[in-house]
């Protein structure tokens, strides 16, 4: 654990910043070839201050959690982790021939402090372990980034998003405390601003107000962007992703997706919220609140449209989107004390759902059961049923897909067996569908 909160730095005059942030995630920095690509981005668009927002490398998130799973139940992780190693040293390699530079001896040492992580905080609770292991991911990938940078020319300053996103003490889901945050953004990231053109620093990862590491969620880097976005009040957000922009559906499944051109900040979170994965929900609030703009680039295209997203709604069309979320379990609870489920039976399953911090996705009710249909999760719903079941009786159905469709008058998707429907929700221009099988 680190304490590293000092308030009583000197007040910093306030200065006019023309910000730009770029985030790039872990699907378009997999290889040195993608490295290059995201310098030619930047060195085209550095003219103002810019902050770079840098997820972990290509699955090194998942490799991660499967090290801290080996670890935690005793089992031997020295393979798995030799090869994350491994796996970052051949990409840094490319781009520096000396094995003596001094980024060698970083990656040692962060290698270093990981297996400490590991081996020393098995006690800790898994989620506090988790954020403790799982962040080092992005702290690897910004170094390398930032190094290679200044090799290229792109002169930066790396910046620890752990001293200045600062979260409450609920672990890989953090939420924000934004009063901190937004102090130590002011204290710590506008004086490097004056002086530097480039800031490198990690999306995912914050620190809670205890001085634990915290992460906010997977796919957080987005959020994180938009975080620094908000407080640096800057002019756009650019995400760069692997595909041209966001579709109503995804264009590997559908081959009649549309790329939406434009989308406004109701429209974009509810995409997202339903689980379109381009994005993560909680990106849009900080960005419209400060009426940022949001463009989704094509990594490999970049002077292509993409998605813009914004407050302007005046010619937008409502276009129908298909969203599929797979791999969804539907628990059914009914009381093992009465017949009927009341609304005190209610209000106890939903504290403990909220307890182990596990999101509906959908819930209905009849007389006499309580459904919902939540993400797989085998940790988390284990000790769920064992909790339900002190009060409740429960039925679990998994693998089963939610689709959902928005402005569903207008949808040209036909992809549900009608008798295979468990759950069907309609809400405005939203229709809902947990099943067990999709025609595609």
């Amino acid at each position: 654990m680190y304490n590293f909160f000092n308030f009583t730095s000197k007040k910093t005059s306030k200065f006019v910043i023309k910000m730009q942030i770029h985030k790039f995630g872990g699907g378009s920095l997999k290889n040195p070839q993608s490295i290059e690509q995201a310098i030619k981005i930047i060195k085209q668009r550095n003219n103002e201050p810019t902050l770079v927002v840098i997820s972990a490398f290509a699955k090194t998130t998942n490799a991660l959690e499967n090290i801290l799973y080996l670890a935690r139940n005793d089992q031997d992780y020295q393979d798995e982790l030799n090869k994350l190693k491994k796996f970052h040293l051949n990409i840094t390699l490319q781009f520096f021939n000396d094995k003596n530079a001094s980024i060698f001896d970083e990656i040692d040492q962060y290698f270093q402090q990981l297996e400490h992580a590991l081996y020393n905080y098995k006690d800790w609770e898994y989620d506090i372990h988790y954020d403790a292991t799982v962040s080092f991911g992005e702290i690897l990938s910004t170094i390398i980034i930032h190094n290679v940078f200044d090799l290229y020319g792109l002169a930066n300053i790396w910046l620890d998003a752990r001293e200045v996103i600062i979260t409450d003490t609920l672990h890989r889901d953090a939420i924000i405390n934004w009063d901190l945050t937004n102090k130590m953004i002011n204290e710590k990231v506008k004086p490097l601003l004056r002086d530097n053109n480039l800031i490198i620093t990690q999306g995912f990862i914050g620190r809670s107000i205890d001085g634990y590491i915290s992460t906010l969620g997977r796919e957080g880097s987005d959020f994180s962007a938009a975080i620094f976005a908000n407080c640096l009040n800057a002019e756009c957000v650019t995400i760069w992703k692997d595909v041209p922009g966001i579709f109503n559906a995804d264009p590997k499944i559908f081959d009649n997706a549309i790329l939406l051109t434009h989308l406004n900040y109701k429209e974009a979170f509810e995409l997202a919220y339903y689980g379109a994965k381009i994005l993560h929900p909680k990106t849009i609030q900080p960005l419209e609140e400060k009426k940022i703009k949001l463009l989704i680039k094509n990594f490999l295209d970049p002077d292509t449209k993409g998605t813009l997203i914004d407050d302007y709604t005046t010619k937008d069309k409502h276009i129908s989107s298909c969203i599929i979320k797979k791999n969804q379990v539907l628990i059914s609870i009914s009381p093992k004390d009465s017949l009927f489920i009341s609304e005190n039976d209610l209000s106890l399953i939903l504290f403990i759902f909220s307890d182990f911090n596990i999101k509906i996705n959908l819930m209905q009710t009849d007389a006499f059961h309580f459904h919902v249909c939540i993400d797989n999760n085998y940790f988390k719903i284990t000790s769920l049923i064992n909790r339900l079941n002190e009060k409740f009786n429960t039925e679990i159905k998994h693998n089963l897909f939610l689709v959902t469709f928005t402005h569903y008058k207008n949808a040209i998707f036909n992809i549900l067996h009608n008798e295979n429907i468990y759950i069907d929700q309609y809400n405005g221009n939203i229709r809902q569908c947990l099943t067990d099988s999709i025609i595609l």
